[in-house]
């Protein structure tokens, strides 16, 4: 019986500690984008804006991201990157489609370029590092057409 209340107060001290050093995650709605799932690892935010706001596939798609510390200041020496992933589509014969962008800090925020090449659900993901440490993750769904 001993045992059963022990390990019972191990496991709920084991899911407290790791529910409160887990991510946070809040979902905020974006002008003519569906609803993003934005994820942020404890170490800062990431603010994330596409132009065009609609983007369309084979064009231009400038991005632009702010990385800011817990401290609220600008993180200006990080290296950051963004993903893009479409899922395959076996029944239309589409294979797994996969874009990375590094992005480069232009003294007040980084910036870069991406052609995505198909309309669709692109999972995006935002990844700021320095030193080999994870400062912000950012995930978000991105609408082409």
């Amino acid at each position: 019986m001993i045992k059963t209340v022990l390990f019972a107060a191990l496991i709920w001290a084991l899911l407290f500690f790791v529910g409160c050093s887990s991510p946070s995650t809040k979902t905020v709605e974006s002008e003519k984008q569906a609803a993003v799932t934005e994820t942020t690892v404890p170490g800062g935010e990431i603010e994330f804006k596409a132009d065009p706001s609609v983007p369309k596939s084979g064009s231009p798609i400038k991005l632009t991201v702010v990385v800011t510390g817990t401290d609220g200041k600008v993180v200006s020496d990080a290296q950051v990157d963004a993903n893009f992933i479409m899922a395959a589509m076996p029944s239309m014969n589409m294979p797994e489609m996969r874009k990375r962008v590094d992005l480069t800090w232009d003294g007040a925020k980084y910036q870069g370029v991406v052609i995505l090449p198909s309309a669709g659900d692109w999972n995006l993901t935002v990844q700021s590092t320095k030193n080999n440490f994870n400062l912000v993750v950012y995930h978000s769904l991105f609408k082409v057409q």
